[in-house]
C-alpha cells in the first residue's frame, strides 16, 4: 500500500470516529443527558450548615462571618449596625449556639437550594510566593473585600464542606441579608427572590 492510500484511510477512519462522537453526543443531548454537563447538578446530599464570611480588605467595619446550622447559630462575628449604649463603633460582636426557628432555616435552606445550580466548587489555593513574602517582609496588603459561601452536606460518605464560588446572582445578596439579620437582628429589609 502507498503512503497516499495511508493517510487517506487514515482521514477517513479519523472522520468517521468524530461524525460517530458528534452523533452521540447529539442523541444524549436530545434525552436530556448531555455529557456536556450542561444540566445542574443535583446537591451531594442534605444540606445541614452554611458558613458565609466577607472580608472587608481595607474597608472599615466590613468584615461578617456566620456558621449556621439548622438549629443555631453555631459561631458568628459581626460589627452590629447600631451599636448598643456602652459599645465602641469599632468592637466587633461574637455569637455562639444562638437557637434559630425552623422557619428561619428553612427561608436560608430556601434561598441556598434555588442558586445552588450556579454555584462553582473552589479549587484549594495555591501558595503565592511573592505575596507571602511581601507579608512576611512587613510589606502591608491593600486587598479588596473577598466573600466566601461553605456549604455543609450529609452524604453518604458523611459529612462534606465544600466552598464555593459566590454566584453572580441577585439572590445571593437575599442569602447575605438573611444571615445579617439572623446574626444581627434590626429589621432588615429582605431582598425577595
Amino acid at each position: 500500500m502507498k503512503q497516499g492510500q495511508k493517510a487517506a484511510m487514515l482521514c477517513t477512519a479519523a472522520l468517521a470516529l468524530i461524525l460517530l462522537l458528534t452523533g452521540a453526543l447529539y442523541l444524549k443531548q436530545r434525552e436530556g443527558n448531555s455529557l456536556l454537563g450542561t444540566e445542574p447538578a443535583a446537591p451531594p446530599g442534605v444540606l445541614t450548615g452554611v458558613m458565609y464570611s466577607v472580608f472587608g480588605g481595607m474597608t472599615v467595619r466590613n468584615d461578617f462571618f456566620i456558621w449556621l446550622s439548622p438549629d443555631a447559630i453555631v459561631e458568628t462575628f459581626y460589627y452590629p449596625e447600631e451599636p448598643p449604649k456602652g459599645v465602641g463603633w469599632h468592637d466587633p460582636f461574637e455569637k455562639e449556639n444562638v437557637p434559630i426557628s425552623a422557619e428561619q432555616w428553612a427561608d436560608v435552606e430556601q434561598v441556598v437550594l434555588e442558586i445552588y445550580p450556579l454555584m462553582k466548587p473552589k479549587p484549594e489555593p495555591r501558595i503565592d510566593l511573592w505575596s507571602s513574602l511581601g507579608r512576611w517582609l512587613g510589606g502591608a496588603k491593600d486587598e479588596s473585600s473577598s466573600s466566601s459561601i461553605t456549604l455543609i452536606w450529609d452524604t453518604e460518605e458523611g459529612e462534606q464542606r465544600i466552598k464555593y464560588s459566590s454566584p453572580n446572582d441577585k439572590r445571593i445578596s437575599t442569602l447575605v441579608a438573611l444571615l445579617k439579620e439572623l446574626a444581627d437582628p434590626i429589621g432588615r429589609e429582605i431582598p425577595p427572590l
